[in-house]
């Protein structure tokens, strides 16, 4: 099913858009529950239709008319997903660091709009049909993967009225006071090699004149045709490992490069990591923003992941139970990251994958 595509906001003349993937099975006049779902990609790549980092699983359909058998059983498979279930699943993109200049404050932003958009009086979805859908405002939950997941811990922590539900998928953010801003000189991240940081000068600040200027809210995977193995044609992809490699991305994140954010924590003791943490900057740190009013949470990751680690979401698990929070933590055996996307993911996890829409149908029903 095509969605719908709407401009939630514009910035500098830039359109951000979200698409909007509705459920045949429903009632005009009745408003939906809906899960917004923001994309991975480091906070520098992506966008919200990027077909690489897409949870299909999660938004409900596969395909309206399967060509082949395999297909149509995929689609079977998807009955019991989002869509199907009879709610609204939006996909969002938001600003991409570090151009505009834009930082995890303005990303914030995004997100706010984002909801605030959705949950306007006059806001009618039209359908291709001729249908005009509406949304409930009370009935909306978040959700999304990697930094994706970072997005949806700062939709709880920032949107009013919060979100009903928070469905973090290998979430970055769970602990931003490990690994972030510690320099890496041999292969990281599963043994990947290390980034040429000397093909990226514009990226690195001080930024190019052009880099800085821009202000880019979408950046599709691209790669050379015919190479084997496949070589990187958008300079992007190559980012969040170069700032991870060169142990500034909380630099980048923050927009504190001067004094360099990361070399403060670099030189901080372990218990003096939190104070180091400037107040303008703290709200964009979930982990010292976890308190009894966040929303049921589901935390879903890979046990094996090399680009985040699993033991991000445990430690936000750990400050969520202390809290009093409604929080489930549900670990894969042996996967790494973005092991929803794929061939056999439904063949392999089709199960955990309906007990976490079942978590949200309790909490958006």
């Amino acid at each position: 099913m095509s969605p719908v595509t709407l401009t939630y906001k514009v910035v500098k003349d830039v359109p951000i858009k979200l698409d909007v993937y509705l459920p045949e099975n429903r009632q005009n006049g009745v408003r939906l529950p809906a899960v917004v779902y923001f994309h991975g990609g480091g906070l520098v790549l992506g966008s919200r239709h990027c077909e690489d980092l897409f949870p299909t699983w999660l938004q409900g359909e596969l395909c309206t008319s399967p060509s082949s058998t395999e297909l149509l059983l995929c689609s079977i498979l998807f009955s019991a997903r989002t869509n199907a279930a009879g709610y609204a699943f939006i996909s969002a993109d938001y600003r991409l660091i570090p151009t505009g200049p834009t930082t995890g404050h303005d990303v914030v932003e995004d997100i706010k709009d984002v909801f605030a958009f959705l949950r306007g009086q006059d806001l009618k979805i039209a359908h291709e049909n001729g249908d005009e859908v509406l949304l409930d405002p009370g009935k909306i939950a978040v959700s999304g993967s990697s930094a994706g997941g970072l997005c949806a811990y700062l939709s709880v922590i920032h949107v009013t009225p919060k979100p009903a539900a928070a469905l973090p998928i290998f979430a970055m953010g769970g602990d931003f006071l490990t690994g972030y801003f510690t320099p890496r000189t041999e292969p990281f991240l599963g043994g990947r090699e290390l980034v040429d940081a000397s093909r990226f000068t514009n990226y690195i600040h001080p930024l190019s004149s052009k880099v800085a200027s821009d202000l880019i809210s979408e950046s599709q995977l691209a790669f050379v045709p015919n190479s084997n193995p496949p070589i990187p044609a958008n300079p992007r992809m190559g980012l969040t490992f170069l700032y991870f490699q060169l142990g500034t991305y909380l630099d980048y994140y923050t927009g504190q490069h001067e004094p360099s954010l990361s070399a403060a924590l670099r030189d901080a003791s372990k218990d003096g990591l939190q104070g180091t943490i400037p107040e303008r900057h703290r709200a964009l740190f979930p982990q010292l923003n976890v308190d009894s009013s966040w929303p049921p949470t589901y935390l879903l990751h890979g046990e094996e992941d090399t680009a985040v680690s699993v033991d991000e979401s445990k430690n936000m698990h750990r400050l969520l139970k202390d809290a009093g929070v409604n929080a489930t933590l549900k670990l894969v055996p042996g996967q790494d990251h973005y092991f929803d996307i794929g061939p056999n993911t439904e063949e392999l996890y089709s199960q955990i994958y309906d007990e976490v829409v079942e978590f949200l149908k309790n909490h958006l029903c």
